[in-house]
């Protein structure tokens, strides 16, 4: 277990601690302009803390769901997390050449959880889409995200990618702690978001496109005042 729960820290806090480091350097660039660009270094100040701030929620979020603590759980509007975790994640997107394009459904019912895990989600989710599109021509790079209310007070969110999609044996161990098809991956992003989905009632599961790349879902209860 600690071993699980060492790598879950280690990978979890890669993002927003990666953000940090690159936000101090642009905060640099900006100081060394003349004369310095004091708004802009201001606006990235203010994102370097909001970053630590989050890096400080995921420790707390993860020892919570390992210990089986209660969860912060509220009413969500899972379109609002999706777009907020798009906007941050932006300079990513226009780095790595991929498009995105999102079809959220109006009035989606809200659905209970934990914001900062469900985010933790969303991060991990894309941030795979954007490795698995990594090898196509950089105009053949792109993500769909789409929600849905289609199943009785079930809600289900859908990553699709135009990667090279997944072998049959990847697509059996999808969550399956410390299995990885990266280089330096550690194997640990879909088994985080497996056990951050259950825990909230959810699934997670992936599927090959008809064409290319592969779909992974998700699926949350819909909100009601005994779920909260």
């Amino acid at each position: 277990m600690f071993r699980y729960i060492a790598a879950a820290l280690a990978h979890e806090l890669n993002q927003p601690l990666g953000a940090i480091v690159c936000n101090a350097q642009a905060a640099e660039q900006y100081l060394s302009q003349a004369p310095p660009a004091l708004s802009e270094v201001r606006e990235t100040l203010s994102d370097i803390e909001a970053d630590g701030q989050r890096a400080g929620d995921v420790i707390h979020r993860l020892r919570a769901l390992y210990q089986k603590t209660g969860q912060e759980r509220t009413a969500l509007q899972i379109n609002e997390v999706i777009q907020e975790t798009i906007e941050l994640m932006r300079s990513e997107f226009v780095l790595k050449g991929v498009s995105v394009q999102l079809e959220l459904e109006a009035a989606l019912p809200l659905v209970s959880g934990d914001h900062i895990q469900l985010q933790q989600v969303v991060i991990n989710l894309v941030t795979n889409a954007l490795d698995a599109t990594a090898a196509q021509e950089p105009g053949a790079r792109c993500l769909h995200i789409a929600t849905a209310c289609r199943e009785p007070r079930t809600v289900r969110i859908s990553f699709r990618d135009s990667g090279t999609g997944l072998t049959a044996e990847q697509l059996s161990r999808v969550g399956e702690p410390f299995f990885t098809t990266k280089t330096a991956g550690l194997g640990m992003g879909l088994a985080i978001s497996r056990s951050i989905m259950e825990a909230h009632g959810g699934r997670l599961w992936a599927e090959n496109n008809p064409t290319r790349g592969a779909t992974f879902h998700l699926t949350l209860p819909v909100f009601s005042d005994s779920s909260a």
